[in-house]
Parts: structure tokens; C-alpha cells; sequence
């Protein structure tokens, strides 16, 4: 019997080490609920998607206080790790869209 999960993918990042998990696999409502945001511009969907994605992560502000997965946040990462962690959310879903079979 098939078993629904959200399956995760931890990667660390390059330049500040900081470690980020986020789902690996888009599921049917996820995809939706992003859809229903009505973003236009590539760049800026791919930000998005990438909060949008992100589960967990390990940033904190000055007050040791773990920072939320926004679009922000994301821009506020060193360039090396904001390139990094857009690509490896990209890799992981061209790699699952890409593992699909039709009927």
C-alpha cells in the first residue's frame, strides 16, 4: 500500500556552513498553494519557491533567534550560498519532474 510522505533533502551551505532542509518533492497542494500566489517574474519565483520550500534551517539573528524562510532572508545570504542553495532546490526538482513516467 502506497504511503504518503513529504520527503526532505539537508544540505549545507558553502560559505556560512549554515544548514537548510527543504522538500524534496513537490506535492498535487504544495504546487497549488504556490500557484495561487500568482508570481510572474522568473527570478522572483524561484526565490519564492525556495521559501517556500525550506522546512528548517539553522540561521539566527543577533538575538539567537532562529530567522523565518522568507524571500528576504534568502537575499540576505552571502552570494556563493544564495547560488548554491537556488540551484541545489532547482537540481532536486528538475530531478524529480524528470523521474516521472506517463501512462
Amino acid at each position: 500500500m502506497p504511503i504518503l510522505k513529504n520527503e526532505t533533502k539537508e544540505i549545507t551551505l558553502p560559505v556560512s556552513k549554515a544548514k537548510i532542509k527543504f522538500l524534496a518533492k513537490i506535492t498535487y497542494g504544495k504546487m497549488l498553494e504556490f500557484q495561487e500566489k500568482g508570481i510572474k517574474e522568473e527570478k522572483e519565483a524561484g526565490m519564492e519557491m525556495a521559501a517556500f520550500l525550506i522546512v528548517d534551517w539553522d540561521l539566527m539573528d543577533e538575538k539567537d533567534v532562529k530567522l523565518p524562510f522568507t524571500v528576504e532572508n534568502i537575499k540576505s545570504l552571502a552570494f556563493d550560498d544564495g547560488n548554491f542553495l537556488i540551484n541545489e532546490i532547482n537540481k532536486t526538482i528538475q530531478g524529480n519532474m524528470e523521474k516521472k513516467t506517463s501512462i
